[in-house]
C-alpha cells in the first residue's frame, strides 16, 4: 500500500512539474497598452475597439481622441481578438497573444487602419496579369474583400479603377544641347537649358487593355445586387508617368493596375 501511495505522489509531482508555466500564470494580469494610426498618414485615430478572449470575455473601449492611445487590462497568457471599427475606416480584425509571464508587466502593441477620404484610394493592388484583362490567381480573393468592406461601411460608395500602368509608361529623355565652337569673344555666353522629350506609349492599345480589363471587373461584381448601387467602375486611360522622373530614387515604384475610391463618405451621425 505504502508503495503505490508513493508512486501516485511521485506522478502527481512530476505531472506538477512538467506543468507549463501559463497554466500557473493566468492570474497574472498585464497592461497592454498602445496608439492607434492612421496607416496612410501616420497620424492618430480616435476608434472604437473590441477586446474578444478566449474564455469568453469582451471589453469594448475606445482610442483617446487626442493621441490614439489605449489600455487594456487582460491575464497572462490569453489570446485575444481585436476588432478596429468606425464610421470612417475599413473594419480591421487583428488576433495577439497577451505575454506570458509569473508578475505584472506591460505590454506594448501599436495598431494601423485604413482612414477613409473622399477622393482617396484604400486599396491598391495587381488585379491582372501584365498586358492581359486576364485575373491573377488571388484577384477572386481581393475583389470579394470588398463585400465586407461595404457590409459594414454603409454609409461609402466606392469606385474600382482599372488602369495599364503595369504595361504602359512615359519615356522622358534628356538632350543637352550641343555648343558650337566659336572663335573667342567679349560677349558673355547664354546657357542653354537640356531639353526634355516625354514620349506617350500606344494610346490605343492602352485604351483597348483598360477597357478589357473594365469589362472584367463588371463582369466580375455582376451578380452583387446587393452592392452594386454603391459601386462604379471605371477606367484610367493614361500612361504611369517614367520612374526616373516621377519619383525620387528612393521610393519603390510600384504601378498597380487597379485601385479602390472612396467617392462618398458620410458621417452617419450628421
Amino acid at each position: 500500500m505504502k508503495k503505490i501511495l508513493y508512486t501516485a505522489s511521485l506522478v502527481l509531482l512530476i505531472i506538477a512539474i512538467s506543468t507549463p508555466a501559463f497554466a500557473i500564470n493566468k492570474g497574472v494580469q498585464i497592461l497592454l497598452k498602445g496608439k492607434i494610426f492612421d496607416e496612410f498618414t501616420g497620424k492618430s485615430m480616435e476608434i472604437n475597439i473590441e477586446f474578444k478572449t478566449e474564455s469568453g470575455k469582451k471589453f469594448k473601449i475606445k482610442s483617446n481622441s487626442l493621441d490614439g492611445s489605449y489600455e487594456q487590462i487582460f491575464n497572462s497568457g490569453e489570446n485575444v481578438e481585436i476588432i478596429f471599427t468606425n464610421w470612417n475606416i475599413t473594419r480591421k480584425i487583428n488576433k495577439l497573444s497577451i505575454k506570458d509571464t509569473t508578475k505584472y508587466c506591460e505590454q506594448h502593441q501599436n495598431f494601423y487602419v485604413k482612414k477613409y477620404v473622399q477622393g482617396n484610394s484604400v486599396f491598391s493592388f495587381n488585379l491582372f496579369e501584365p498586358n492581359s484583362a486576364n485575373l491573377s490567381a488571388d484577384a477572386p480573393a481581393k475583389i470579394d474583400s470588398l463585400k465586407d468592406m461595404l457590409l459594414f461601411s454603409r454609409n461609402i460608395k466606392i469606385e474600382l479603377r482599372t488602369n495599364g500602368h503595369d504595361t504602359y509608361k512615359q519615356t522622358r529623355t534628356v538632350q543637352t544641347p550641343t555648343k558650337a565652337t566659336k572663335k573667342k569673344s567679349k560677349k558673355p555666353e547664354t546657357t542653354q537649358e537640356p531639353i526634355v522629350i516625354v514620349k506617350d506609349p500606344d494610346m490605343n492599345a492602352l485604351k483597348d487593355l483598360v477597357d478589357r480589363r473594365t469589362a472584367t471587373l463588371q463582369n466580375y461584381i455582376k451578380d452583387w445586387s446587393k452592392y452594386l448601387e454603391r459601386i462604379t467602375v471605371a477606367g484610367d486611360y493614361t500612361a504611369a508617368a517614367d520612374p526616373n522622373f516621377s519619383r525620387l530614387k528612393a521610393e519603390i515604384q510600384l504601378d498597380y493596375n487597379y485601385l479602390v475610391i472612396i467617392t462618398d463618405l458620410k458621417n452617419p451621425l450628421d
